[in-house]
């Protein structure tokens, strides 16, 4: 039996990190008084979700290690759980809560998660849970019209980045579990080799490398399966599980554009890769608009 001392639990995602991320920064100014659960979930209806494949657990994988690394050094941990939200949720409740405040990023995905999204929503409803999401990829719900939704996401994505908290409070989970891989969440596993380096760090090199060196032939090279390996950013998978955030790819590519303003070439690969960061898109739930994703 646990004390009743609330605790708040922030929810990953498609956010696996602590640079950027506003949950964790509204965690650490406001702590609830038994703590903060920080929790990542493998949904089984999502694992088996035809758009899931077991690369994509890799490549989540090791944003996981990683994750729990950097929470580790904000004196925090990182709590792994294995099941359907909003079950999750009730057990934490139950066991280490009461649950004060869940905080979480909104995501934009498929309707299978748009509809968890909704019985998470419920679930808190009935249990006085207060559900806290940040926008971060400049998705508007609820808009019957997109009138204004351009300019709405430019101010998003110029809005400053949020701090990485110094300290975070404690995760009271006394087990907080461990990664799994695809044969301990009963998938098959994978043949395909690894095609890029994982994780928080390898994409903020990949898109420093992209914006430094790589990205000058963009615009010209993008559409040839030959020169787009080299020119294209890559950075596709890091913005789709959200160990690079979007606001800091866009803001890393405007001070690019500045730097460079006077090479033409440069110039116009810049501006066709903030074109794709604006016009390109996931799946979205009804009733939003979006920008997001790119090669």
């Amino acid at each position: 039996m646990h004390a009743a001392t609330p605790i708040d639990v922030v929810w990953f995602k498609r956010d696996l990190r602590v640079r950027d991320h506003a949950p964790l920064a509204e965690a650490a100014a406001d702590p609830a008084p038994g703590g903060t659960v920080y929790l990542y979930v493998y949904e089984s209806e999502l694992l088996a979700h035809p758009t899931h494949h077991p690369a994509h657990l890799r490549f989540v994988d090791a944003a996981l290690a990683e994750l729990r690394t950097d929470l580790r050094a904000c004196g925090a941990e990182l709590t792994l759980r294995v099941g359907a939200m909003p079950d999750v949720l009730a057990r934490l409740h139950s066991e280490l809560g009461p649950i004060r405040a869940l905080r979480s990023h909104q995501e934009t995905g498929h309707g299978v998660s748009y509809a968890r999204d909704r019985r998470v929503r419920a679930w808190c409803a009935t249990h006085g849970v207060t559900w806290l999401e940040s926008m971060q990829d400049g998705v508007q719900r609820g808009l019957r019209q997109r009138d204004g939704w351009a300019q709405r996401w430019a101010r998003a994505m110029a809005a400053p980045e949020v701090a990485v908290p110094e300290r975070l409070p404690r995760n009271p989970d006394p087990e907080p579990g461990p990664r799994r891989g695809p044969a301990a969440l009963g998938l098959a596993d994978d043949a395909m080799p690894e095609a890029l380096p994982r994780g928080r760090r390898a994409a903020e090199a990949r898109l420093n490398g992209f914006l430094r060196a790589r990205g000058r032939d963009y615009t010209a090279a993008m559409a040839s399966p030959v020169a787009g390996l080299d020119a294209c950013s890559r950075v596709s998978a890091d913005l789709a599980v959200g160990t690079l955030s979007l606001k800091v790819a866009r803001q890393a590519a405007a001070a690019r554009a500045r730097e460079v303003a006077g090479d033409a070439l440069w110039a116009r690969s810049l501006r066709s890769f903030e074109r794709r960061l604006v016009g390109t898109r996931r799946a979205s739930p009804p009733g939003a608009t979006v920008g997001r994703g790119t090669r």
